[in-house]
């Protein structure tokens, strides 16, 4: 997941019960422990809306309103961001995580964080530490082949491709590698510039791996960087296997 990671064991009191939504989770940290990612996998079908009551997390009105698996998929990312949090020894409380005007997670003071879910998977990054300003977390399934065409363009440069290639990716998993990185940083970057931007404001400048992980660093444009006290570099870490990608930023300034 990323070299400052590594799997933590999960007490016995981690699980709160479920009744078979929440099948599983897992449990990386950082060796002093200010940093833990929590990753769940979920069962949409065995969803009911009590399992937010079961497993004493509010649910916000703008999520009631959706339709269920959408409400499932918040769930699990709440319960792996709430698990996160009890990870890092921070004390938390019935109202939770909330959900922003533009949907973003509402942290605590003093917590920077990231949540994803992708297919029966959802997963949260948190830290209490300072040393860390920029935190993403993606999971992405890989982009069927038969959209490529209508959605390379906008997400990433031929260039950008390229160097993927030569690592042995189909154009396919290269799309989707730059896709969740990008939408990492963007995640890592979002609290600084409190707006959406394109994916060409992110540019793939070296691929290369590391601790078993691809290593993708990339420049973000002048203006936005600006935002984040004149940061433009970023390394994101991404695992790859058969089912999809996940990519992680951990940083400082």
């Amino acid at each position: 997941m990323h070299p400052l990671l590594s799997k933590s064991h999960i007490p016995r009191n981690f699980f709160d019960v479920s009744e078979g939504f929440i099948l599983r989770s897992d449990c990386w940290s950082s060796d002093v422990g200010d940093i833990a990612m929590i990753r769940c996998e979920f069962q949409v079908e065995n969803f009911r809306r009590d399992c937010f009551t079961k497993l004493n997390i509010a649910c916000p009105d703008v999520i009631k309103l959706s339709v269920p698996k959408r409400q499932a998929e918040f769930l699990a990312g709440r319960f792996a961001a709430k698990h996160g949090l009890k990870s890092v020894d921070f004390p938390m409380n019935n109202k939770g995580i909330t959900i922003g005007k533009n949907r973003d997670p509402q942290w605590p003071n003093k917590i920077i964080g990231s949540i994803t879910h992708s297919g029966i998977y959802a997963s949260a990054i948190v830290s209490n530490s300072s040393a860390y300003r920029f935190i993403g977390l993606d999971i992405e399934s890989y982009i069927e082949e038969d959209v490529f065409g209508m959605i390379q363009s906008v997400i990433a440069s031929d260039e950008e491709l390229s160097q993927l290639s030569t690592f042995g990716y189909t154009e396919s998993q290269a799309l989707t590698i730059l896709f969740s990185a990008k939408e990492c940083l963007f995640k890592s970057v979002y609290p600084f510039i409190r707006e959406f931007f394109g994916f060409k404001q992110a540019r793939l400048v070296q691929t290369s791996t590391a601790f078993n992980f691809l290593k993708l660093t990339f420049e973000l444009s002048a203006g936005y960087a600006k935002l984040c006290n004149s940061k433009n570099i970023f390394q994101v870490y991404a695992t790859v296997d058969q089912q999809s990608v996940t990519t992680t930023i951990i940083e400082s300034y």
